[in-house]
């Protein structure tokens, strides 16, 4: 979770951090819903569908 050092500089939990995880804080919506896009799109990829359709008669 690069989100977290920013965090933890953000509520004084740390002195410093490296200044990208600060930028990276600043934009956490949009840093957690990419890499939670890519996370969902690796794993419906790697999951087979396993529902059958059912046929009419």
């Amino acid at each position: 979770m690069p989100n977290i050092p920013g965090f933890m500089h953000a509520a004084g939990f740390v002195d410093s951090v490296p200044a990208i995880f600060d930028t990276l804080y600043a934009y956490a919506w949009f840093v957690g819903l990419i890499i939670a896009s890519i996370v969902y799109l690796l794993l419906s990829n790697r999951v087979p569908d396993t529902t059958q359709a059912r046929s009419a008669s």
